[in-house]
């Protein structure tokens, strides 16, 4: 997993909780004590531990958790990749453009990192079509991260989660229409 992400969640634990918060998170987890760095790549189970545990400890479902992490951490994602968008790109174009523009760039920069796959097709002006693949099934986070940037733009989205692979399918497929 890709290190921006854990740096992220410690912002959102530090943001939401405060306090001693993910040094306690990090404990309960049984995830080693370390220093995540932006660059990195960390194993995919560390990340799943540390989520399932703030679930338990919240009570707040984990879906939930990682549709709230993924709106939070956009701002910090619109300022890190702003070098691959066009400044007049607003929410669509963004999505529409995520995996050739940011994803493929990610991939090449960081040795180990695998963000999920997408395929986003402009079905219409006003809409675009995201088929997401991924062994990691973050498909919350990656809701939220829409929910996100429309927030960043000032825009309000629709979504359609018509497939989700915690549903049994292959993968899953979103659509987001403005509204």
């Amino acid at each position: 997993m890709h290190g921006v992400i854990f740096v992220e969640l410690k912002k959102y634990v530090d943001a939401k909780v405060g306090g001693d918060a993910w040094r306690t998170l990090v404990e309960k987890s049984g995830v080693p004590t370390k220093m995540y760095m932006a660059m990195g790549s960390y194993p995919d189970a560390e990340l799943i531990s540390l989520v399932q545990t703030a679930s338990s400890v919240t009570g707040t479902p984990a879906p939930e958790l990682l549709h709230d992490f993924g709106s939070f951490i956009v701002p910090d994602l619109m300022k890190m990749y702003r070098a691959f968008m066009k400044p007049a790109w607003r929410t669509l174009d963004v999505l529409q453009h995520t995996e050739t523009s940011i994803h493929t760039q990610v991939r090449t920069m960081t040795k180990g990192a695998m963000p999920p796959f997408l395929t986003c097709t402009r079905t219409s002006p006003t809409e675009v079509l995201i088929q997401y693949q991924s062994p990691r099934k973050l498909c919350h986070v990656g809701v939220g991260i829409i929910d996100g940037i429309a927030d960043h733009f000032g825009e309000k989205v629709a979504q359609r989660h018509d497939k989700c692979m915690h549903r049994g399918d292959a993968e899953c497929e979103m659509r987001v229409k403005l509204a």
